[in-house]
């Protein structure tokens, strides 16, 4: 029998995340099964940061990182950043089951070992430009306790704006092990959101547009937003380019950001996860302690066993 040791600094999402209703038996039952365990970070690991710059990469030895494309295929067979693999970002999502949810375990180390990942590698990602496939990749590798990760602010565009080397060569690895963990720390489930609106320590954030949240507009039977969360869209936290989008400067984040107090536990939400996880990657890269509502509001606003307000009734 292997040891298994829990990071307990965090024990509200320790005690339901891993184990409520809401999280699939499978990725569960794969946390024993992988013979995988929860470990600490190094003091290396905790100064990476989540989102690095163009510059910063193109000063650094590249080949010191595996670099992943998630953009479409047909962008990346086009052309693409020196030594880049491709992994589609649908992989981040349950191919076998409800396929807005994030992928269980099983399909994370399949997916990962099939490109030659290895749980040591410092990962590098970038999509198109907009945040929300290279943030959901970072989430899910969080999610999964991948110890070194970052997105690449500017995406493809801000390398390209900046003469970054490229290639249309098709970077291949040796297949490998990968091991995955779950970490509680970056998902909440149904359960524990539904404890979080009780739970002064807590702060829900609704990262869906405003008509969303108000219930003018919903993807879910019903329409509004979980009682108490807060909204504040994933796309105010950028700067909207012609070609790219790019993070907002750190005092115009501030200052969005500035009723949330930093001691707080943040549990964001959207419909499928994507603008979710632009607000987790930009909340991270604060500083701030938060978490993703895999089921999000086409859980939560399709039972009806669930509170919402509703804004425009």
């Amino acid at each position: 029998m292997h040891n298994i040791v829990l990071c307990m600094s965090r024990p509200t999402h320790i005690r339901f995340s891993l184990f409520s209703f809401a999280v699939p038996l499978v990725v569960v039952l794969s946390l024993f099964a992988s013979n995988s365990y929860f470990v600490f970070a190094t003091d290396s690991e905790k100064n990476i940061k989540p989102i690095i710059s163009v510059d910063w990469l193109l000063k650094s030895k590249r080949e010191n990182y595996l670099i992943i494309d998630v953009r479409d295929l047909k962008d990346y067979l086009q052309e693409h950043i020196e030594n880049a693999i491709h992994i589609p970002i649908e992989n981040t999502f349950n191919q076998k089951g409800d396929t807005t949810r994030i992928a269980p375990i099983y399909q994370v180390q399949t997916f990962l070992s099939a490109v030659g990942v290895n749980n040591s590698d410092y990962i590098i990602i970038y999509d198109n430009g907009d945040f929300k496939n290279a943030a959901h990749f970072f989430w899910l590798l969080e999610t999964y306790n991948h110890k070194k990760v970052s997105v690449l602010g500017g995406g493809y565009p801000g390398w390209i704006k900046n003469k970054g080397p490229v290639t249309t060569e098709i970077k291949k690895r040796p297949t490998s092990k990968y091991i995955a963990s779950i970490s509680s720390h970056s998902i909440a489930t149904k359960l524990t959101t539904r404890l979080a609106i009780e739970n002064t320590n807590t702060l829900i954030l609704d990262s869906r547009s405003h008509e969303e949240y108000s219930g003018l507009s919903s993807k879910a039977r019903r329409k509004g937003h979980i009682p108490k969360s807060i909204n504040i869209p994933w796309n105010e936290n950028l700067v909207a380019n012609e070609k790219n989008n790019s993070v907002k400067s750190t005092s115009d984040l501030e200052t969005i950001y500035s009723s949330i107090n930093k001691d707080k536990e943040v549990i964001a939400y959207c419909n499928r996860g994507k603008q979710s996880a632009v607000t987790y990657l930009i909340m991270r890269n604060m500083g701030y302690k938060v978490s993703i509502y895999d089921g999000g509001w086409l859980e939560w606003g399709n039972d009806p066993a669930l509170p919402v307000i509703n804004l425009v009734r």
